[in-house]
């Protein structure tokens, strides 16, 4: 059976709201999100058995992740999942946006069939309306004061957001990614994200406002409702050479939100570093977990067993290892009689030498060591870097004598210092021992001291 996935348009508001949970809590559960970033994430969706489906890449990469609405509560599930699993073809079934009642059901029905990852990257922030409203107590004194800042050095007013405002508003925002002088992929959608907001504004429900200084926009914010008690912050943006201007544009909408919002959602901080000691300066009350479980299959129950064994590592932090970077073409595997022996990942990292290839997790079980394993898939994975036309590829030796069997396949005895922009650890565990190897696979770059590394699928 082959599932009738289509875009999200504005009219199949009223029927995403039928499947929507009552209490709705993550940002991702949003219509105005899915109807808003479906480009980006390729968002499509489909009504299977009982449920909504949401389809979409995932972290904005390659593997499709499936969002079911309301909830997996149903008898239906196993009926609902083979569907899912038929629709992903050869690619592990991955659910997204769980919660953690979710997971005891998922669990039941399927016993040993899936792996779970919690990444705090893309958890949600919760606040109390209040908060914002007041920047009451200790732990807000350094908003409160900005704001008295603020109010002592300019002339301002607010406005609730509305079409007048729409273009200025853009052009504040483009001068906000000018400020920034750098711009990822998502940021460079996220203008065209706010065009379609402003474009069904009133259809979406949005609720806005803009803060104005000599009459001119100097910081904007909008969002929509998640619940009857939660409103969802979608965007905000500020002209940072008024100092201020976003703890004073946060209080002033606040101050306008309907009485019956009493939290307010700002969302995930995506691992950025700025991101998170901004939104965890505002002290939220709770976080919202998001829950990412990934269908084990019998590889991969395999490949759990050569690593635990190999590294000590917990199966819950490699069943989080595969949920984010596992791709069957960069997972290498040595088999002994129909039996995964012998393991290497290539993860691809963009560095600020464009995207490498880290080369993680090269195991052989030890019943199996000094038959030449290690050594086949190490080369197998250098000759995928090639093939990918990568800049570099990088490791990191357990110790010295590592260091000097990988000089045989090209590695560099010299070292880069590696830093992780996320959560999950792919180094050593102790930050100032990620110290790699090297092979430079494009002969005019210069290798540097240290590299930056986002890993992606």
């Amino acid at each position: 059976m082959s599932l009738a996935f289509q875009p999200i348009r504005i009219t199949d508001q009223e029927l995403f709201q039928q499947y929507q949970p009552q209490g709705c809590r993550i940002c991702d559960q949003s219509f105005t999100s899915l109807f808003c970033w479906q480009d980006f994430y390729h968002t499509q969706w489909a009504v299977v058995e009982d449920r909504l489906v949401v389809s979409c890449q995932i972290y904005g990469e390659g593997r499709r992740g499936y969002m079911i609405l309301p909830d997996l509560r149903t008898e239906r599930l196993p009926a609902l999942l083979q569907l899912l699993q038929e629709d992903s073809g050869t690619v592990p079934l991955t659910l997204i946006n769980l919660s953690e009642e979710d997971l005891p059901w998922l669990q039941e029905h399927q016993p040993g069939q899936w792996g779970f990852d919690h990444n705090r990257d893309y958890d949600d922030y919760l606040y109390e309306t209040v908060q914002f409203q007041t920047y009451k107590g200790k732990k807000l004194a350094a908003k409160r004061n900005h704001v008295n800042k603020f109010v002592k050095s300019y002339d301002y007013s607010y406005e609730p957001l509305s079409e007048q405002w729409f273009e200025a508003c853009l052009q504040l925002e483009q001068l906000w990614q000018d400020a920034k002088g750098t711009s990822s992929e998502q940021q460079v959608a996220e203008q065209a994200v706010i065009r379609k907001a402003f474009q069904h504004f009133d259809a979406l429900h949005l609720l806005g406002g803009v803060l104005l200084s000599a009459g001119v926009p100097i910081a904007f914010t909008y969002g929509s409702p998640l619940n009857r008690e939660t409103f969802d912050i979608h965007i905000e943006k500020a002209d940072t050479s008024f100092e201020g201007g976003y703890p004073m544009m946060a209080q002033l909408f606040a101050q306008h939100l309907p009485a019956n919002y009493r939290y307010i959602n700002r969302e995930e901080d995506l691992g950025l570093p700025g991101l998170r000691k901004s939104k965890e300066s505002y002290h939220p009350i709770r976080m919202e977990e998001k829950i990412t479980a990934i269908s084990i299959d019998p590889t991969m129950q395999e490949i759990v067993e050569v690593w635990t064994r190999c590294f000590g590592d917990e199966p819950a932090f490699v069943h989080s290892f595969l949920a984010r970077y596992y791709a069957q073409d960069r997972a290498f595997v040595h088999r002994e009689e129909g039996r995964v022996v012998g393991t290497c990942f290539l993860i691809l990292c963009e560095t600020e030498l464009g995207q490498v290839g880290y080369l993680y997790a090269i195991a052989t079980l030890p019943e199996y060591r000094r038959q030449g394993i290690a050594a086949e898939l190490v080369r197998q994975a250098l000759d995928h870097c090639r093939d990918l036309q990568l800049t570099a590829a990088l490791l990191i030796p357990a110790d010295d004598t590592l260091a000097a069997y990988y000089a045989q396949f090209g590695f560099s005895q010299d070292r880069v210092a590696l830093q992780f922009t996320h959560d999950m650890d792919l180094g050593t565990g102790d930050p100032d021992k990620d110290k790699a190897l090297f092979i430079k696979l494009k002969e005019d770059i210069d290798m540097p001291r240290s590299l930056n590394c986002t890993a992606t699928l």
